[in-house]
């Protein structure tokens, strides 16, 4: 680098002979100009690094109501095989007095997992639900074919509010299966679906709130 030796400043008589090799180049009016465009450089890909790192969005965002859990472990692998474990927590149902209750899901995040669903089992593998999430608010019909366990499904809006609930009996070897929707063809963000009869069990019903996201704890 070649860089006008008028300098700008003097440099203290002091400096060791190494620092001031490094150091007086910059003390000329090419220098400063040169530092001028590192900084702008600098703040250039400060900025880019900034948009990257809000552009991010966390693997499994939480849905729904607030949660006062803080800290999440990321989502595993479940025990049944293709699906990943999602937290889901549930509060403000008039029925029990602790405020947050925490339950583990089987996570049927993609596509692929919504179509497959619980098809060609006969249990839950020991989870609480089966938590289903859409990216926007949607009004999708969901069937029983080939479900061995009688469901219930809970529809629930982008806030976590509970907007209505719909048993479903099972449905083996017919082409044809009756499907089901939210009450009123409401439009909901995430569905949980249970066995029948463990609504209660999980405080899950008019008046409760559910936010969904994040390892099971």
């Amino acid at each position: 680098m070649n860089l006008d030796r008028d300098r700008l400043v003097e440099l203290p008589e002091y400096l060791p002979p190494k620092v001031r090799e490094y150091v007086e180049p910059l003390a000329t009016e090419k220098g400063r100009v040169w530092m001028n465009y590192a900084v702008g450089a600098l703040a250039f890909l400060s900025f880019v690094a900034f948009l990257a790192a809000g552009a991010s969005t966390p693997a499994d965002p939480i849905l729904g109501a607030p949660t006062t859990t803080t800290t999440l472990p990321p989502p595993r692998a479940s025990r049944v095989p293709g699906f990943n474990e999602v937290h889901f927590s549930v509060s403000n149902y008039p029925h029990f007095s602790t405020s947050l209750r925490h339950f583990c899901a089987l996570h049927a995040a993609t596509a692929e997992g919504r179509a497959r669903g619980l098809q060609g089992r006969s249990d839950l593998a020991g989870y609480d639900a089966m938590a289903f999430t859409f990216d926007t608010d949607v009004n999708v019909q969901f069937h029983m074919r080939n479900t061995r366990v009688p469901l219930t499904a809970m529809f629930f809006d982008a806030t976590g509010r509970h907007v209505g609930s719909v048993d479903m009996p099972p449905c083996i070897g017919r082409r044809r299966c009756p499907t089901y929707g939210a009450p009123g063809d409401a439009r909901f963000r995430f569905v949980l679906e249970v066995q029948q009869g463990q609504a209660e069990r999980l405080g899950i019903g008019p008046g409760s709130t559910v936010s969904v996201g994040g390892g099971c704890i």
